[in-house]
């Protein structure tokens, strides 16, 4: 089964499967930081359309921008 990180500084997000998780499969691949396991589940991401799913990406990262800057 996938796994949905999203990387909440720079918006990044990756699927990674839990089966073959990588040691660094929380470390975001574009800005170094560290991601966070999503509340979304794999089959709900699929369900989602391209622009759901980029909505759901704006609104999580910034969300946890607000929790960063309190």
């Amino acid at each position: 089964m996938l796994e949905i990180y999203l990387c909440k500084t720079c918006g990044k997000y990756a699927l990674v499967s839990r089966t073959s998780h990588r040691k660094d499969g929380d470390i975001c691949r574009a800005c170094g930081s560290k991601m966070q396991l999503s509340d979304l589940t794999y089959e709900q991401w699929i369900r989602l359309s391209p622009k759901e799913r980029e909505a759901w990406v704006q609104k999580e990262s910034l969300a946890g921008m607000e929790k960063k800057n309190g």
